[in-house]
Formats: C-alpha cells, structure tokens, sequence
C-alpha cells in the first residue's frame, strides 16, 4: 500500500517537472536569443565607435594639414597675413571640439570642406598679387635704372656746366703783368727808406681779353706792412671780394677796351711805416688779377 501511494505521488510530480523544463528551457531560448541580440548591439556599437574614431583621427589630421598649409601660405603682406591667422584659430577651435557624435563629424566635414575652399580662395589670391608684385618688381627695377641713368646724365651736366663756367670764368677774369712799384719821398724823388716815403706808384699792364665787358673798370690795391696790417686812408674804404667787403688802400677806374692797357695807382702815405718786405694785390670785378711786392729800409 505504501509503495502505491509512493508511486501515485511520482505521477502527480511528473507533470510539474515537465512544466518546469519547459519553462527553464524557454527561458534559456530566450536569454540566449536575448544575449545574442545583445551581442550584436555591442559589435555594431564598437564598429560605430571604431569607425567615428577613424573619422575623427582623419578629420583631425585634415585639419592639421590645412593648419600647416596655411603656414606655408604667409607672405609680406600684414592684411592677408592676419586672415590667414583668424582662419587657423578657427581650426584650432574645431579640433578641440571634435567629439564622437556623428551629426558632429558630418559638421566638422562640412567645415572642413569650407576651410579648404577659404584656402583655395587665399592661394589664388597670393599668387595674383605675387604676379602683380614681380610686375611691379619688374617696372620698379626699370624705374630704377633710368632714374641712376638721368642721375648720372646730371651729375656729368654738372661737372660739364661746372667745367665750361670755370673757363668761361677763367676767361672773362682779367689778367695783369709787367708789374713796378715805385717809391717817392717829397718833391718826385725815389727813395727805399720807411721814414721818407710819401707816395707809392703800383704800375702793371691789363692784357688783351675780348670776352672781358669793355668800359669803365674800378680797379683796386691793397698794400699790406710785413705786420699784414693793410694801409688805408679810411676803414671805410671797402670793397666786394668773393662775397665780403673788405679795405683798400687806394683805387681808380680805367677805361679798358680789350687791349693791353697800362695802368698806375698811386698811395698817398700818412704814417710812419716799419721796414720789411710789403705785399701788393691788385683786383677787379671781385677778383684778384694780380700781386707784386717791395721792400722798405
């Protein structure tokens, strides 16, 4: 009787293990199919992150390449020089915002490609204006060269003018010869001695010249002591010598028509002269024409 009623209660279990297999084995399906699913998930999700890595590294690296490039591109001239500088801030700026979101990779591409065009633009501009810059190079080099050649055409114009105003200079400048100086004391008679004399005659010869403007010619002397002092009646007795007034001992004007022309200027004395050797200079028109000397005892 035991054994039956052991037997009968195996049968009523059975149906409850045969449920509870079933349940484990659905359950089983499902977390398998569950994990698998899961599974799939992650592999699609790391290939995503894998791939929007690969891109971010290429975006990156772009963006790197135009930075550089945009270094290479820098010329003399400060304007494109200082966009070229904000263009590589905002580079700077994407690379740092550069995330793994793809709406933010297919925006930094689109960026990206708004760079290289903003390059593009920069490059054909530089080399524009670095066609201009060789034709201006080209015409400033020409302008230069003529500019040294009329400099130097001048400069032998004036040494040629300077030249031909020196001879005519030279030319139109009188000149004199045949110098005598004569001492006198009272009543005509020579005399060497300082303490006698009372009048000095400065005798010479104005030479043929016919570029000289003929007519009346104020002539002067100047008759200077051994002490250089010039003898003179007055400090008022001046005249025009390259540009200053100076004194004169005596003076006269002579009428000179292109020949040889003699000529005497006469000093009157008044003062007690020392001994020594006396300089004699002659001028006229503001220039010195000639000199002699004497000697008093």
């Amino acid at each position: 009787m035991e054994n039956n009623q052991m037997l009968e209660k195996k049968q009523n279990y059975k149906p409850i293990l045969i449920a509870l297999v079933i349940v484990f084995l659905s359950t089983s399906l499902v977390l398998l199919w569950m994990l698998r699913e899961q599974t799939i998930l992650t592999e699609e999700k790391i290939t995503e992150v894998v791939e929007i890595t690969k891109e971010n590294e290429s975006v990156k690296a772009e963006l790197n390449e135009m930075y550089r490039q945009y270094d290479a591109i820098k010329t003399d001239n400060d304007s494109i020089n200082a966009m070229l500088v904000q263009e590589q801030e905002k580079i700077q700026t994407l690379i740092k915002e550069i995330n793994s979101s793809k709406a933010e990779i297919r925006s930094y591409k689109k960026e990206l490609g708004t760079i290289r065009n903003v390059l593009q633009s920069f490059v054909h501009q530089i080399d524009s204006l670095q066609q201009k810059n060789e034709i201006l190079l080209a015409e400033n080099r020409e302008v230069r060269s003529m500019y040294q050649q009329v400099t130097q055409e001048k400069t032998q114009l004036e040494e040629t003018k300077k030249d031909l105003e020196a001879k005519v200079d030279q030319a139109s400048t009188l000149k004199t010869g045949a110098f005598e100086v004569n001492l006198y004391r009272n009543r005509g008679r020579s005399t060497r001695y300082a303490k006698r004399l009372e009048k000095v005659e400065v005798c010479f010869t104005l030479y043929e010249n016919l570029i000289v403007q003929q007519g009346e010619i104020p002539l002067f002397i100047r008759i200077a002591r051994p002490d250089e002092v010039v003898l003179t009646h007055s400090s008022e007795n001046l005249f025009d010598f390259e540009g200053k007034e100076i004194v004169y001992s005596a003076n006269r004007v002579v009428e000179y028509f292109g020949n040889d022309t003699p000529v005497c200027i006469y000093y009157e004395n008044r003062d007690e002269l020392p001994e020594g050797d006396y300089a004699v200079d002659i001028f006229a028109n503001g220039k010195l024409i000639g000199s002699t000397s004497f000697n008093l005892r």
